[in-house]
This record gives structure tokens, C-alpha cells and sequence, in this order.
């Protein structure tokens, strides 16, 4: 527990393991969708990045 509470910013060491859980969990969601963003993001760019090396 100790190791993902220094792993997590902003993690609420006194909120007790269920919600320190739950912070955690939606800690790890938020990085999910910002990898799903700028996937996206990328995918959109790459096409015209790839034509401009072509």
C-alpha cells in the first residue's frame, strides 16, 4: 500500500485502504484515458506527418 501511495500524486494517506484504493483506481482511469486521447491524437497526426517525409 505504502509503495502505491508514493506512486500516486496527491494520494490521501489518511483516508483509509478503501479510499485510498479508490483513488488510486481512478488515478490509473485518468492515465487510461489520457493514453486513449493522445493515441488518438497521434493517429490523426501520423497520416499527414508521414506525407510530409514521403
Amino acid at each position: 500500500m505504502k509503495y502505491l501511495q508514493d506512486l500516486v500524486p496527491g494520494c490521501n494517506k489518511s483516508a483509509g485502504k478503501a479510499g485510498m484504493l479508490d483513488e488510486i483506481i481512478n488515478y490509473v482511469q485518468s492515465l487510461q484515458r489520457q493514453v486513449e486521447f493522445l493515441s488518438m491524437k497521434f493517429t490523426a497526426v501520423n497520416p499527414i506527418i508521414d506525407e510530409l517525409f514521403a
